[in-house]
């Protein structure tokens, strides 16, 4: 489903790996961002992996999904340089590779 999103709207959760993919704009809505790093922490820091506005109040999310739509504020540089943080590969033969990557282990090739 993720193909027919236009624009990723999310908090924290990992779902943004998979639509880094895409190469889609993407709004991360973070209004208890405080609260949360304190209590569950992140494994990365979190500005720099997360390639889009940053809202911290629900104005400022509407404000952020107005201007994406409209095209004025651009962060496709900064999906591409995540992207390339955690994807080695966006070809389309994951599974191909990961098949292989079984049969040798099992020594089936």
């Amino acid at each position: 489903l993720l193909n027919k999103i236009d624009v990723l709207i999310t908090d924290y959760s990992s779902i943004y790996f998979d639509y880094l993919l895409l190469e889609k704009p993407m709004i991360f809505y973070c209004y208890d961002l405080t609260e949360y790093q304190s209590s569950r922490g992140f494994y990365f820091d979190y500005d720099s992996v997360t390639p889009g506005p940053k809202a911290r109040t629900f104005a400022e999310l509407l404000r952020a999904i107005e201007a994406t739509l409209e095209g004025t504020v651009d962060f496709s540089a900064e999906i591409l340089r995540v992207k390339r943080l955690f994807h080695k590969f966006s070809d389309g033969q994951s599974s191909r590779r990961i098949s292989m990557e079984i049969r040798t282990e099992l020594q089936m090739s």
